[in-house]
């Protein structure tokens, strides 16, 4: 015999010996299959039960999310000036009150000193018209009246001269005017000097004292506002934050009101999700927020709701929701716009559905439904139940229906049953 010969002989020979351990194997395990029946009127099946439990009183739904700010602000100057510092970067976080940038406050401090000044002067005058003159001041006033008097006397003997001259057509009728024109001038300048010796010992009347003092009010009020002007030449940050973007250069004549910076905060940031319409329906029965972000998904951060949209979004038929995530200084785990994100709501559940393993789950085979199989331990027959799945967790699915507490129902076997069908459970041991 050939050496090829030899090896086609060994080939056939294994290949009967592997039929006869086939169908060796294929009848052991048809017995062990067998076996699983009761052997009196084959209608008997051995099955897996369990009783029937409820699911958690809490429920935790997610929901893709971006993260983005929760507030961004262009921060500009309220007075005009040169920019004279301007020394951040983009990306740089600062804290609050930290200086951003500076114009050139030269032309703003002059005007608040000047105002200062003017004040100081109205509160002298405003003193001396509320306590009088000085005794020098006094002899002053009076030598002035004195010598206004002499000047009236004089000016009254010359206009009845010119009076007496003009009957007697002497002096002529200009040269009369001229004469009753001095007189009136010299009798005006002797009331005044009257009046300014009686300032000077009693003080001014009430309505001049007010109105000094309605104008150091005012000078006052003109002082705060240069002041203010004085201190909006510096531009601090509103809160902990960063700058997004510069929109000028040190040097340059900056008007009120241009943007200088964009500047966003990061201690508060904003996850955006979209809710489904059976979570906005039980939106009474949220607990609570949180997040979990796709670049540390073993960290997970408290959240407090912004906003719930009540108004479906056409694009996307959900509802939109923004929670807010705050952040914690000095945090080793930053989160910056952009970043994806996982928005978790734990709610409280009205009614709480029972909870079974999915192997548990048929489809009835005329109307597709979903149906588990009760064992009644009385009579140890099934009986099919129409259940509704809500969803399906590591856990097994959740589901509602015309169920009881600690009813036994079938976990393994359940294809193979019909209608008030006998079974045995099969030992949790086994």
């Amino acid at each position: 015999m050939t050496t090829q010969n030899r090896r086609l002989t060994l080939i056939t020979s294994g290949i009967i010996a592997l039929f006869f351990l086939v169908g060796a194997a294929y009848y052991y395990l048809s017995e062990k299959i067998a076996s699983h029946k009761i052997s009196s009127d084959y209608e008997t099946v051995y099955v897996r039960v369990t009783e029937l439990k409820e699911a958690d009183n809490e429920i935790v739904h997610s929901f893709s999310g971006v993260v983005r700010e929760s507030q961004t602000a262009n921060l500009s100057f309220r007075v005009p000036g040169l920019l004279t510092e301007l020394n951040m970067a983009v990306g740089q976080h600062v804290q609050k009150n930290d200086v951003l940038a500076q114009l050139d406050s030269r032309d703003y401090e002059l005007l608040v000193k000047r105002i200062e000044a003017e004040i100081e002067a109205a509160n002298a005058m405003l003193s001396a018209m509320k306590t009088g003159a000085r005794d020098e001041d006094i002899a002053t006033l009076e030598a002035a009246r004195n010598a206004a008097v002499s000047q009236a006397e004089l000016a009254e003997t010359n206009l009845k001269r010119f009076e007496k001259l003009l009957k007697e057509e002497v002096a002529t009728q200009a040269q009369f005017d001229a004469i009753k024109t001095q007189y009136d001038t010299a009798l005006a300048a002797r009331k005044a000097a009257e009046k300014q010796l009686e300032k000077g010992k009693t003080g001014s009347r009430k309505e001049e004292i007010q109105t000094a003092e309605a104008k150091i009010g005012g000078l006052n009020v003109s002082l705060a506002e240069a002041k203010h002007k004085l201190s909006d030449t510096v531009l601090r940050a509103p809160y902990d934050g960063y700058i997004v973007e510069k929109f000028v250069e040190n040097h340059e004549v900056i008007a009120a009101g241009v943007p200088v910076v964009t500047f966003a905060e990061t201690r508060m940031i904003e996850v955006a999700a979209n809710l489904s319409e059976d979570v906005v329906m039980h939106q009474n029965e949220i607990l609570g927020y949180s997040c979990i972000f796709e670049a540390y998904p073993d960290k997970t951060f408290s959240a407090t709701l912004k906003e719930m949209g009540r108004a479906v979004q056409r694009s996307k038929q959900t509802y939109p929701l923004t929670v807010y995530v705050e952040t914690p200084p000095n945090e080793k785990a930053p989160v910056f716009p952009g970043m994806t994100a996982i928005v978790q709501l734990k709610m409280q559940r009205s009614k709480k559905p029972f909870i079974v393993p999915t192997a548990a789950l048929l489809s009835h085979p005329e109307n597709k439904t979903a149906i588990i199989w009760a064992l009644d331990p009385q009579t140890e027959e099934v009986g099919s139940r129409e259940v509704k799945v809500l969803r399906l967790t590591d856990d097994g699915a959740e589901i509602e229906g015309d169920l009881r507490y600690g009813e036994k129902i079938v976990t393994a076997g359940a294809r193979f049953l019909s209608e008030k069908q006998k079974v045995k459970a099969i030992p949790d041991n086994i």
